[in-house]
């Protein structure tokens, strides 16, 4: 289960980040949190952290999970999608077994946006084609649909 799916609905997507900590010079890509940039410049923050978690968030609010030196680190954000521009009507959470392992987001024509792929400490961002293979290697699954 997901909670604050609502922060992503009806609202417009422009980009999603990865982020990367730099300490002491040496850039580490944080593959357990993705960042959602909205057209009104507000951003959530996808995790992977004991669960999947979906919090607002800024450039300088970001949960980092590990242990870094955070007096001595800076935050990058890396476009991975750009002019995304399209609004969220409904996300197709898809569970097997109690275990979330993806979630597809569809715009208002029911047309595939973009989809999540969610390991046990990693979220990555996929293409249609990417989520109908990853679907076919979980055969009894079921979905749950936020609107």
């Amino acid at each position: 289960m997901i909670d604050n799916l609502h922060l992503l609905l009806n609202k417009k997507i422009l980009s999603i980040f990865k982020v990367v900590v730099v300490e002491h010079n040496v850039e580490y890509e944080l593959d357990d949190t993705l960042i959602i940039q909205f057209e009104d410049g507000t951003m959530v923050q996808i995790v992977m952290d004991d669960g999947i978690i979906i919090r607002n968030a800024s450039k300088m609010d970001i949960k980092i999970c590990g242990e870094y030196d955070l007096a001595n680190t800076s935050v990058e954000l890396i476009v991975l999608a750009s002019d995304i521009n399209q609004e969220v009507f409904e996300i197709h959470t898809y569970t097997r077994i109690g275990y979330t392992f993806g979630s597809k987001f569809i715009n208002k024509k029911g047309q595939f946006i973009f989809g999540f792929c969610y390991g046990f400490d990693e979220v990555i961002i996929i293409s249609e084609n990417q989520f109908l293979q990853m679907l076919g290697s979980y055969a009894n699954h079921t979905i749950s649909i936020t609107n």
